[in-house]
Parts: C-alpha cells; structure tokens; sequence
C-alpha cells in the first residue's frame, strides 16, 4: 500500500492554511499551484492516514473557512509548526532550484527514503546512469560507430551495409532480385589498397596527388 502524506500548505504570506491527505502531493501540490495566485508554502509534510487527517479537521474546526481551508490563528500555527519537519525542508529545497546545477528548469521527485529531490533533465540522467544524457549518447555513438568495409559487390568501402553490401547495391538487389553488374572494374590502390573505380596509375586519387606534388609515394596508414 502506497504512504499518504497528511500536508499543511499555507497561501502566500499570513494566509490560510490547507490541510489535506493525499497519496502523491508532488501532483497534488502542483495542481493546487495552478489553481491558486498565490505562492504556495508548505509548512509540514507528514505520513499519516485518513484518521489523521479528519483528527486535525475536527480539532480546529473553529478556523474552519470552507472546505479544508483554515485561518491560520496561533492554536493552528503551533500545532503546525510542533510537527516533524523532516519532509516539508526537502520538498522546499527540491522546489527551489536544480540540485545538481542550480538551474530554474527541473522537475521535483521523491527518493525511495520519502526525501524530495529537484533535478533538471541533464543531472537525472546523471543520476540514473541513462545513456539519454548529451554526453553519454555522444560516449555511446563513438563506442558503437561501425567500420567501413568492403562491399561484397562492388568491393567499395562503406558504413552502411545489408547483408555485407552497400546501400546501392542493397536496394538493387532488392528491386531487381540480380545481382548489380559493375560498369567499371574495381580495383585495390597499389600504394594505400582502398577499393576504388577511379584510379590513375594504379594509384587513387589522394595517392596520386601526393606523388605528383612530392616526387615521394604516400605512406599508408592503413590496408
């Protein structure tokens, strides 16, 4: 069975009081927020049940103004302020500001222990360890980037492969049902052995630049 939280919530400064029961008061609070102009305090936060609550409602019914609305007279105020304070403090501070950046943008949710907590949407992916944090879907798109290779039509190198052929030859396959028939012969780089059409002296493209610039063949870093 889910806690209920017995709330003494106050309107604005010296205003009235509202004392409630409900089984989520991050909701519940909200919904009064929007439904009131006034800046909404909550003095004390406490677990208790239905008993409880209509305990308080009977003791002061005397500063009753309507519904679960009471004026706050000093009977009130000290046997508010007389309860525990441990949740209300964490409910305030969690509504404040970010607890991770300080940031305004967050949203406010409740520990396992009961203690309230503010996170915007960066720090509670930090917290949670989600790969939905910026920095960790960048770690994750590094970690998993594919390796260019061969085709195994066309022998061009490519990231994008369906059963081991390139996007090209993949969608021809696909619509044909053939096998794609290469125009030109692909043929391996003599000096770096990348798979290319186009090749001038049995160099590619960036191998033959260089030699033509430096008089020197390229160094391979690879193949």
């Amino acid at each position: 069975m889910a806690d209920t939280w017995i709330y003494f919530v106050q309107a604005g400064s010296g205003g009235p009081i509202k004392i409630g029961k409900t089984a989520n008061f991050l909701d519940r609070f909200t919904t009064l927020q929007v439904g009131n102009h006034e800046s909404l305090v909550v003095l004390r936060l406490v677990r208790g049940a239905r008993t409880e609550e209509r305990s308080f409602h009977t003791r002061f019914a005397a500063q009753r103004i309507r519904g679960e609305w009471f004026r706050p007279e000093p009977a009130l105020l000290i046997e508010v302020f007389g309860l525990p304070d441990n949740f209300s403090t964490s409910f305030r501070t969690a509504w404040s500001t970010c607890s991770g950046c300080g940031d305004t943008g967050f949203d406010v949710s409740q520990t396992l222990e009961g203690l309230f907590v503010g996170y915007c949407r960066r720090c509670k992916m930090t917290s949670d360890g989600r790969t939905g944090h910026p920095r960790a879907r960048y770690t994750y798109r590094i970690r998993r980037r594919a390796e260019a290779l061969p085709c195994n039509n066309c022998r061009l190198p490519t990231k994008i492969r369906r059963q081991g052929l390139c996007g090209t030859c993949a969608e021809y396959y696909r619509r044909t049902g053939r096998t794609r028939k290469l125009s030109k012969q692909v043929l391996p780089c003599s000096i770096c052995g990348d798979c290319l059409r186009k090749r001038i002296k049995s160099r590619c493209t960036t191998c033959y630049v260089y030699w033509r610039r430096t008089g020197n063949e390229r160094l391979a870093t690879h193949g």
